[in-house]
């Protein structure tokens, strides 16, 4: 059983929760922002992603991830992953993940 860290994209917020797909066993390594480039060099947005240390043959099961920042309730019970802050807004957003 061979692994390989993979990266997914997550809204922006979404405190109720996202369901994403994951390979049973997903071990979710890290959460942060990342410059994706549009249509061209100068074109860019930041996204926030997580990386995952999978097992590609493995059988996908949902995940629900929670992004948050700093002072929104959410009243799910889910594990804290990552922290980080948008350097253009200065927001600190918070990663939790349920199953």
């Amino acid at each position: 059983m061979n692994k390989i860290i993979y990266k997914y994209e997550i809204p922006l917020l979404s405190p109720e929760g996202v369901v994403i797909k994951l390979p049973k066993g997903a071990k979710i390594l890290y959460a942060g922002m990342q410059r994706v480039n549009l249509r061209s060099e100068t074109e860019f947005e930041t996204r926030i992603f997580i990386w995952a240390m999978v097992d590609p043959d493995a059988e996908l099961e949902p995940r629900t991830i929670h992004t948050v920042y700093t002072g929104v309730e959410f009243s799910q019970s889910a594990e804290y992953i990552s922290s980080f802050i948008d350097e253009h807004t200065r927001l600190v957003y918070h990663i939790f993940v349920g199953v």
